[in-house]
């Protein structure tokens, strides 16, 4: 990298203006990355190198290396040590175990070391993520820290961070069959960042709120979040729902998930010959109680199950239990590597 690696912070002027020496160590980082990326835009681009920074800070736009350059020295300036962290992302294969190859490697990320003992990752090309919390392109298993000294070694990116969805919603269920609830969402990690990026991808919120409508067949009421457009590890959700389930004659039949985590199977080949990758580990968490109707008895429940995957691959556990004219129901689907 040469003398990228040596660049004078060109924000140094500004960075003075930000008064961050009685922050944390993780609040600067955090501080000198909103900054930056207010700066300079990622022009959707991964490199290895930087072509023209003076050019690409004057455009306010460059690539992920570029931007990854100007962090570093950044970062440097603020006393905390980073570094890059080189590999090939996943969209250009793996890198070779049995040889080096330069012409391999593609791309970056910065590991910063936010305390003695601990070190977190960032990227210019984060833009609905956090610390930690990068690109599904970018979480590779095999990335080489290129430090200053012989500690440089080999980090696993796959697992960094903790991706969890969180559910919970209380509902009533009136004679007519009709379903009102509540329903609290916290999405954290990777699970924060795909929402944000739903979010966003929609023309604003009315438009998002439909296709939520649309997709679970359910009105919405009264909704707000929490964390959508803020730089953090975490969004939350909250709104009101009406649902109207279906009836024939004396019998209602609801199906308590209500919103699906899985509505359609996405594995569609007929013929399989590599083993299905998921790029991050996560965990999906879900709660549902509905009080039954005056008059109305409860005479099937769906069975309770617990299915694993061979090897410890994940698991997917579904309770129902009723109590008295409540019926509770507990999801948990989790993928672990």
């Amino acid at each position: 990298f040469g003398k990228l690696l040596k660049m004078k912070n060109p924000f140094q002027d500004e960075m003075n203006s930000l008064n961050i020496h009685n922050l944390s160590t993780d609040e600067k980082i955090s501080t000198l990355f909103c900054f930056l990326k207010k700066k300079i835009s990622w022009n959707e681009r991964y490199a290895l190198y930087g072509t023209d920074i003076r050019k690409s800070i004057k455009a306010g736009s460059a690539n992920n290396a570029e931007l990854n350059f100007i962090l570093i020295s950044m970062l440097r300036e603020a006393g905390i040590k980073a570094y890059p962290v080189v590999m090939s992302r996943r969209s250009m294969g793996i890198l070779p175990v049995t040889h080096p190859s330069i012409n391999k490697i593609n791309t970056f990320v910065v590991g910063i070391e936010n305390s003695d003992s601990t070190r977190i990752y960032l990227d210019g090309s984060v833009e609905d993520g956090f610390m930690n919390i990068l690109p599904p392109v970018l979480l590779t298993d095999r990335a080489r820290i290129i430090g200053t000294t012989a500690d440089d070694k080999w980090v696993d990116l796959n697992g960094i961070g903790r991706n969890l969805f969180r559910s919970t919603i209380n509902a009533t269920i009136d004679s007519e069959g009709n379903i009102t609830g509540q329903r609290t969402i916290s999405a954290l990690g990777q699970n924060a960042a795909i929402y944000r990026s739903h979010f966003k991808a929609a023309k604003d919120s009315t438009e998002y709120i439909e296709k939520r409508e649309e997709k679970f067949d359910v009105k919405i009421h009264a909704f707000r979040q929490e964390g959508m457009y803020a730089f953090s590890p975490e969004i939350k959700e909250f709104f009101d729902f009406t649902k109207t389930s279906s009836a024939s004659g004396d019998y209602m039949y609801i199906n308590p998930i209500i919103f699906a985590h899985i509505d359609e199977n996405p594995f569609i080949q007929e013929e399989r010959k590599l083993p299905v990758d998921f790029s991050h580990p996560y965990s999906v968490r879900m709660s549902n109680v509905f009080a039954i109707p005056e008059g109305y008895q409860v005479e099937e429940l769906p069975k309770n199950q617990i299915l694993k995957m061979d090897n410890n691959g994940g698991d997917c556990t579904y309770r129902v239990l009723q109590t008295g004219n409540r019926v509770q129901v507990s999801y948990v689907f989790n993928i672990y590597r």
